[in-house]
């Protein structure tokens, strides 16, 4: 009696997790894309709130609750690239894994190089715009830092081809 009940229930959720993972933005390359553009448009939010609450006059209190913010920032962004990456490879046509593949390994490797920059990036913002430490920071952390991490978040889209590959795809 308990399982009759549940049957449409589950069945009701499971169509409307359908109707959502068919989204035409979870096709490639557009989810690829929202995944990785998270990452520097989450800094960028977080830099301007935190900045603004650095330099204005309010209350601890408020400060504690925008390190709360920053740090679910984080998870959400986290969370969100990688279940965008991993719906998308998902919804690759089979016909087209091999080329996904091809496409995102060296995408990924474009990580390390971006992440150097990140480090350099500091000392170029204020060599070359002459612009506080703070902002040269900021400025570096948005442009190399957020790219360098969207890169990373490539890795839950070949860890999707590799399971689809390896468990989906049927043997000859």
């Amino acid at each position: 009696m308990f399982t009759e009940t549940l049957e449409p229930q589950v069945a009701d959720i499971s169509s409307r997790f359908r109707s959502w993972r068919d989204h035409p933005l979870l096709r490639p390359p557009f989810g690829y894309i929202i995944g990785f553009a998270l990452w520097p448009l989450n800094l960028l939010f977080l830099s301007v709130v935190m900045g603004g609450l650095l330099l204005s006059d309010f209350p601890s209190i408020v400060t504690t609750l925008s390190g709360y913010l920053f740090i679910g920032g984080f998870v959400l962004a986290s969370m969100s690239s990688a279940l965008l990456m991993g719906l998308t490879a998902w919804n690759t046509h089979r016909d087209h894994i091999r080329r996904q593949i091809a496409f995102l390994c060296p995408s990924l490797l474009l990580a390390a190089p971006t992440f150097v920059l990140y480090t350099e990036g500091t000392t170029l913002y204020r060599q070359e715009l002459g612009v506080s430490s703070m902002i040269a920071n900021e400025l570096a952390r948005i442009t190399f830092l957020g790219p360098a991490i969207g890169f990373t978040f490539l890795l839950f889209a070949l860890a999707v081809f590799v399971y689809r590959v390896v468990r989906v795809t049927p043997s000859t």
